[in-house]
C-alpha cells in the first residue's frame, strides 16, 4: 500500500501535430474504418501500432549533471543522494519538492570535499551528445515521447528548452506534482493516466528508477552510462544500453514496425 496520497492527474495542452484531430469517418467495433478502402485501413493500423509512448527520466538520463561543476563526480553523486532523500520523504509520508533535496545533497558533497557551498542551476544542464539525434529517430519511427521527472514541471520545461530538446516531447510530467516521487509505483501509474496510455516504455539511467517502473508494469530500458552495474536483486530491465542512442535503436528493433502493418 502506498504511503503517499492518491495522485491527481492534471491536463496539459500540447501544440504537437500529434494531437491533430482525426478525419471524420465511420468506425467498426474493432476500431478500424468501416470502409473497403484497404489503404485507409493500413494507415489506421500503422497509427495504432506505432502510437507507443516512450517516457524518459530527465536528469542523469537526458541531461548531464556532470556539467554543473568540477569534479563531475560531485554533482553526479549529489543527484543520486537527492533521490535517496526523496525516497525517505515518501517512506515518511511527507511532501517536499526536489530542488531543496538536490541543493542539500550538493552542499553535503561539497562540504565532504572540503569546499565551500555554492549555488547551481539544474536548468542549465547540457544534454548528453547522443540524445538529440536519438529522440529525433524515435519520433520519426512514430513513437510519442514524454518526460517523467522528480523536478517541477516548470523547471523541467525550462531545462529542456535550454538544452534544445523541448520540441521532442508532447508532455513534461512532474512525479511529485502528480502525487509521488519515483520510484513509488503511483508516480509511473499517474504518468500513464495522464498520457491516456495503458502501456509504455520507460527509459532511465538510474537502476532504482528502472526497477520502480518495472514493478509498476512498464517496459523498461536501463542506460548504464553512470550506474555501470545493475543490482541482481532487482527486476531485470527489458533492455540495456550504453546510452540513449543505443536504447532507442533497441526499442525500435523490439517494437512493431510500420512495415509489419502492410
Amino acid at each position: 500500500m502506498s504511503v503517499w496520497h492518491t495522485p491527481h492527474a492534471t491536463s496539459r495542452t500540447s501544440t504537437s501535430p500529434a494531437f491533430g484531430s482525426a478525419s471524420s469517418t465511420s468506425w467498426t467495433t474493432s476500431g478500424l474504418p468501416n470502409s473497403s478502402n484497404t489503404a485507409a485501413r493500413i494507415l489506421v493500423m500503422r497509427g495504432m501500432m506505432t502510437s507507443m509512448w516512450v517516457i524518459f527520466d530527465l536528469n542523469g538520463t537526458l541531461l548531464d549533471p556532470a556539467g554543473l561543476l568540477d569534479p563531475p563526480e560531485i554533482p553526479i553523486a549529489a543527484l543520486d543522494e537527492a533521490n535517496m532523500m526523496a525516497m525517505v520523504t515518501v517512506l515518511a509520508g511527507r511532501e517536499t519538492t526536489f530542488k531543496p533535496l538536490f541543493e542539500a545533497a550538493l552542499r553535503r558533497g561539497l562540504e565532504r570535499a572540503g569546499r565551500e557551498p555554492m549555488e547551481v542551476d539544474l536548468s542549465t544542464l547540457p544534454p548528453y551528445p547522443d540524445v538529440p539525434d536519438a529522440l529525433a529517430a524515435l519520433r520519426e519511427a512514430g513513437f510519442r515521447l514524454a518526460v517523467l521527472t522528480q523536478s517541477s514541471a516548470e523547471a523541467s520545461e525550462t531545462a529542456l528548452t535550454n538544452a534544445g530538446l523541448r520540441e521532442h516531447f508532447e508532455h513534461v510530467l512532474s512525479a511529485p506534482e502528480s502525487g509521488a516521487f519515483k520510484p513509488e509505483d503511483l508516480a509511473y501509474r499517474a504518468a500513464l493516466e495522464q498520457l491516456g496510455a495503458t502501456d509504455a516504455w520507460f527509459v532511465a539511467g538510474h537502476w532504482w528508477d528502472v526497477a520502480g517502473a518495472t514493478f509498476a508494469g512498464l517496459k523498461t530500458a536501463w542506460i548504464s552510462r553512470t550506474d555501470l552495474a545493475y543490482p541482481v536483486a532487482m527486476p531485470e530491465p527489458h533492455l540495456r544500453g550504453s546510452d540513449v542512442a543505443d536504447v532507442a535503436a533497441k526499442i525500435k528493433r523490439d517494437s512493431p514496425s510500420l512495415d509489419s502493418a502492410e
